[in-house]
């Protein structure tokens, strides 16, 4: 992972992202484009818009008692449940099917800090990405789509010579203070948001991700979006809000060919035992997510079953 300084032209940014329905998408962002411009997310149908890490701190801790041993027993049967699924896929439960490419995250940090290097401080970051449909549907069928991120980063957050494994785990959502948290079927992969659905603790609050894909987007099938990493890269911008605040960019995320199928060996991501340093997962239904994990990696992939 390399550092450097901030861009002169990215200094003093404050972009945030308005969540206007009736706005008008912009297109990708052309390279003079200046950074105070405003963004929003934009809607499906617009024309344009490695070794495994242990969390930072137990998830869920902080919420005891009943609550918690209902949402642990609701996640023991989710788990059986999604193994059962992967038994019967012969792989993965959700998000059978994918592509994967080369990814670069370039961090300009957010307009005030947020208690986590990652959001905070400039940074290059060089990892991969799986986009993928979560039913498997065929096109044109609508589907939840994901996009599933790894790179490598420093381990201190004062930029440290170590390093670990960072992963980040985004589906199509929508951008609004309910959209935000609610799972949205799209037909297209871009354009579109992408987000964490569910927090992570930072600066003694807590934050959302996501990121805004303004490419000219395709149908949401493998055969498009492989024809579209050929056409050349595909960008992102990288987003953090807090629950109830405005979506701002901290950075892009640009998705490289050749897209490649990981059908053979499949690429497997868990940002719970892989988490950003500084923003850890947080909360109950984040903490639940560690059994299912764990339950549909237990099950072998395709010709592995007997």
């Amino acid at each position: 992972m390399q550092r450097h300084g901030q861009p002169p032209h990215q200094q003093g940014d404050v972009t945030r992202v308005h969540t206007s329905e009736q706005a008008k998408t912009e297109p990708a962002q052309p390279p003079g484009r200046r950074e105070s411009e405003p963004i929003r997310p934009p809607e499906q149908g617009e024309s344009k818009p490695i070794r495994p890490s242990e969390p930072t701190r137990p998830l869920g801790r902080e919420d005891g008692g009943p609550v918690r041993t209902v949402v642990a027993a609701v996640a023991g049967g989710a788990a059986a449940v999604f193994q059962a699924v992967a038994r019967l896929r012969h792989g993965r439960p959700l998000h059978p099917d994918g592509l994967v490419l080369d990814a670069a995250l370039a961090l300009h940090g957010a307009s005030r800090p947020r208690g986590a290097a990652f959001l905070d401080e400039p940074a290059d970051l060089r990892g991969v990405a799986r986009l993928s449909r979560a039913a498997g549907l065929p096109p044109p069928l609508p589907d939840i789509l994901g996009l599933a991120l790894r790179w490598r980063t420093s381990a201190a957050p004062d930029g440290g010579t170590g390093e670990v494994t960072a992963e980040l785990l985004l589906a199509t959502t929508g951008h609004t203070l309910l959209g935000r948290r609610l799972l949205r079927p799209a037909t297209r992969w871009s354009p579109g948001m992408y987000g964490s659905l569910l927090p992570y603790a930072a600066g003694g609050g807590h934050v959302l991700l996501g990121v805004v894909a303004r490419w000219p987007g395709p149908p949401a099938g493998l055969a498009a979006l492989r024809r579209a990493s050929e056409g050349g890269p595909l960008r992102f911008d990288l987003v953090v809000a807090s629950p109830l605040g405005p979506w701002e960019r901290f950075g892009t995320l640009t998705l490289t060919g050749p897209a490649r199928s990981d059908a053979a060996e499949p690429t497997r991501f868990d940002p719970v035992r892989n988490p950003i340093p500084g923003l850890p997962p947080t909360g109950l239904l984040q903490w639940a997510r560690g059994p299912i994990y764990g339950a549909s990696e237990r099950v072998p992939d395709h010709d592995a079953l007997p």
